[in-house]
């Protein structure tokens, strides 16, 4: 739901070209306040892997936040700007759509995927669940 809606929030705001900076920064927060509360619950479930759950927390926030700020301080419109000299690899990664969703959603369903694991053995692949 979160993401449908804020989806297509998104996509009328940018029809009748009403995007603001405040709008790219409150998109931006929300996805991430989405993934923490994801990650917050499967460093509940599985508490050997807290440190990969509290690192990986700590990373998407500290990333995304320096790298959105130093955009706006940069006078770029959008974070999704980049120039490919500055650094390829996110030139690419912001360039290329289909790569973009690829690892969006890779990300987000491996997390998923562990939620749901939690509550049942999880499919069978070679005799092993």
């Amino acid at each position: 739901m979160k993401y449908s809606l804020l989806n297509n929030l998104s996509l009328f705001s940018r029809h009748f070209n009403q995007s603001t900076k405040f709008g790219a920064i409150l998109d931006q927060l929300t996805d991430r306040v989405g993934t923490m509360c994801l990650c917050a619950v499967l460093a509940h479930f599985y508490p050997d892997y807290m440190l990969f759950f509290l690192l990986s927390m700590s990373i998407d926030i500290a990333c995304h936040w320096i790298y959105l700020h130093t955009s706006l301080l940069q006078g770029k419109t959008s974070h999704k700007f980049v120039d490919l000299s500055s650094n390829p690899i996110m030139h690419y990664y912001y360039s290329n759509r289909n790569f973009l969703f690829f690892m969006c959603m890779g990300n987000e369903m491996f997390y998923c995927a562990l939620y749901l694991l939690y509550f049942s053995e999880g499919p069978l692949i070679l005799g092993m669940s």
